[in-house]
């Protein structure tokens, strides 16, 4: 779903990645607060936790709002690269706010295991990526510029 949210939209990963990065970071400091919220105004729910939900939704919310913002790709292969890089870091950092509602059996702990063993490598990866597509966005030439106006 994540692919096709980001494909659709055909923003560039850069943008993205740190947005969720951002929502990361909101995460840690805001969820146990936040839900606490929730729950002190009668918002409960039993599964999954509601801690777990307000944790996923911080995460997403930033790169969600971001999605409209900034550059686009206008190229097939870095659509896909991007929209499969913008996929991998939201579900390795999603992980951890969602493991407590997930019930993994089968080859689904297979792959679970396998992006909890690389999580860390996948997340640099991809932030260093996302910097890199941030930094090697091409502006518009001064004559492309003027010759609009």
């Amino acid at each position: 779903m994540l692919f096709v949210i980001s494909y659709g939209f055909k923003s560039r990963l850069g943008i993205l990645a740190l947005a969720l990065s951002a929502g990361t970071l909101l995460s840690q400091f805001a969820t146990r607060d936040i839900t606490q919220f929730l729950e002190y105004n009668g918002i409960e729910l039993a599964s999954p936790p509601m801690e777990s939900v307000v944790s996923a939704v911080l995460i997403v919310v930033p790169s969600f709002l971001l999605l409209r913002a900034g550059a686009r790709y206008h190229k097939r292969l870095p659509r896909i690269v991007g929209s499969v890089l913008f996929a991998l870091l939201a579900i390795c950092l999603l992980l951890d706010s969602l493991q407590a509602g997930l019930v993994i059996e089968g080859n689904g702990k297979v792959v679970y295991n396998l992006i909890m063993t690389y999580k860390a490598f996948a997340i640099c990866g991809v932030i260093i990526y996302a910097l890199l597509d941030l930094i090697l966005i091409k502006k518009p030439s001064a004559a492309k510029a003027d010759a609009k106006h």
